[in-house]
């Protein structure tokens, strides 16, 4: 009776060996597989720091995370993030389902922009499915997705002068991406983000979607306030050729996809602005000419009463056409004077009506 007995116990303890080893492998295993996914990325490459692993909750988290573009004399990262925590998400459990939690804690992006044709000196991400990495390096389907202090960065290197705006303290929350609650809403998963902006302005984001579509709908409002117009110094004089020495930012729109069908509108608003006038800059004569002849321009199509300078830009557009360029057009009607003025509100008249269409 003894023998079995100590033949079990052997087993036993070789099990717990390879089980220790495992475990002990198991973070370099999972560092040298991230590293390999994120090189994998088109035109990219990646590495992180350390994976470290928790089994008590299904989870590990990647430390120092970092992707840069490969292509082009990019002189900065695409993304970095401190911590990025990937588990399951136990509280979807209850609801029968197996899906997974993500949280990027102080992810940074750096957005690269160029006035020069080549798209190698830009930096946008639009070229790369990211969802691709995201499912290799979590198998399971996401539901739920968070990140925490993080920063956008926009930068042009080619402009004079150099353009760097940034967003600070975003805060994203992003829930019942899989539906995993089965909720017979049209629009079951739900979006809220927040961020400071250069010059102090407030973003706002409050959105519904449903993003198991193709095209996923969406009925999104948005809320960008209190930007203090000078701090914007140097992207103005960049792309407009003038200097604010006065003046707040606001912007507000509603936007609804429905079945690839998009509306809204995007409102502008400048508050009591004020232009550098002729002889206040040290530009030379040309850069003075031209402030003094926006300034004039502006004064031209205030709203007086209000010291108010907005406009309206309605958004159309059929998403099931690639080939259709919505943001190039909305660009060019941006191009064009400030001619009405608005409330500094969302208007409240786009909503996504769950009727078919």
């Amino acid at each position: 009776m003894k023998k079995p007995m100590g033949r079990v116990l052997i087993v036993a303890a070789i099990l717990v060996v390879f089980a220790i080893a495992g475990r002990i492998y198991l973070p370099y295993w999972l560092k040298e597989y991230v590293n390999s996914t994120l090189d994998s990325i088109p035109g990219h490459t990646g590495s992180v720091a350390d994976i470290q692993v928790h089994l008590y909750r299904g989870a590990y988290v990647i430390k120092n995370l970092v992707i840069e573009k490969t292509e082009g004399p990019q002189k900065v990262p695409f993304i970095t993030i401190e911590n990025a925590d990937l588990s399951i998400e136990w509280k979807a459990l209850f609801d029968g389902a197996v899906v997974a939690q993500v949280h990027f804690d102080k992810p940074i992006v750096h957005f690269v922009g160029s006035k020069a044709a080549s798209a190698s000196s830009k930096q946008l991400g639009d070229d790369v499915d990211w969802t691709e990495p995201l499912e290799k390096l979590l198998p399971i389907r996401i539901n739920r997705f968070t990140a925490s202090d993080g920063i956008l960065f926009y930068h042009d290197f080619t402009s004079k002068p150099q353009v760097d705006l940034s967003l600070n303290q975003l805060e994203v929350l992003l829930t019942n991406l899989t539906n995993s609650k089965s909720s017979a809403e049209r629009l079951p998963s739900s979006l809220t983000a927040t961020a400071v902006s250069l010059g102090d302005g407030k973003l706002t984001v409050r959105s519904k979607l449903n993003v198991l579509k193709k095209i996923p709908d969406i009925d999104l409002d948005l809320k960008f306030e209190q930007v203090n117009l000078p701090a914007l110094n140097d992207f103005l004089r960049a792309y407009a050729n003038v200097d604010a020495e006065a003046g707040t930012f606001f912007l507000y729109s509603e936007i609804v996809v429905k079945e690839g069908q998009l509306s809204g509108y995007v409102k502008p608003i400048l508050t009591d602005v004020r232009l550098l006038d002729w002889g206040e800059g040290k530009g030379d004569l040309l850069q003075n000419i031209w402030e003094t002849l926006v300034a004039t321009v502006t004064e031209i199509f205030e709203n007086q009463p209000k010291d108010q300078l907005a406009t309206k830009v309605p958004l159309q557009g059929d998403l099931n056409e690639p080939e259709t360029a919505i943001l190039p057009a909305i660009w060019n009607v941006f191009l064009n004077a400030f001619v009405e003025a608005f409330t500094k509100n969302i208007d409240g008249t786009v909503k996504f009506s769950a009727e078919s269409q």
